[in-house]
């Protein structure tokens, strides 16, 4: 729901948005409403399509849109950075899922900044995704 409404989350959200001075080459996202087992995949598309990866909600949470551009060049440097010590998966069909445009529509809200998503490995501990 704090997709669309306006509360302290989502307040604090356009301030974080609104405190960054330099725009990010792009964004890393991981969602617990991405989990892998016993792997870790990023997605690699350059149009990531919108998840909308919850159910019985107002219709106007399923209207909203958040186009956002991804990166395959940026998704591989983030492999080739992390390669030696994790493998990362590539994953071209994977889009944006809703704990990540939930935020982003309200830090973000212009769309225009590359978002990459990681899933989360459910084998590995919370320990291991820290050191990750």
């Amino acid at each position: 729901m704090n997709a669309i409404e306006t509360n302290q989350y989502t307040d604090s959200w356009r301030e974080i948005g609104k405190s960054i001075k330099e725009v990010p080459r792009a964004i890393l996202m991981l969602s617990a409403h991405w989990i892998t087992e016993g792997k870790t995949e990023i997605n690699t598309t350059e149009k990531p399509e919108m998840i909308y990866d919850m159910y019985g909600f107002p219709p106007e949470l399923y209207r909203l849109t958040y186009d956002c551009p991804g990166s395959r060049l940026i998704a591989e440097e983030i492999i080739d950075t992390l390669s030696p010590d994790y493998s990362i998966l590539e994953n071209e069909a994977h889009g944006i899922d809703h704990g990540a445009w939930s935020t982003l529509i309200h830090a973000f809200p212009e769309a225009s900044i590359p978002v990459i998503q990681l899933s989360l490995d459910y084998s590995k501990s919370p320990e291991w995704h820290f050191e990750f």
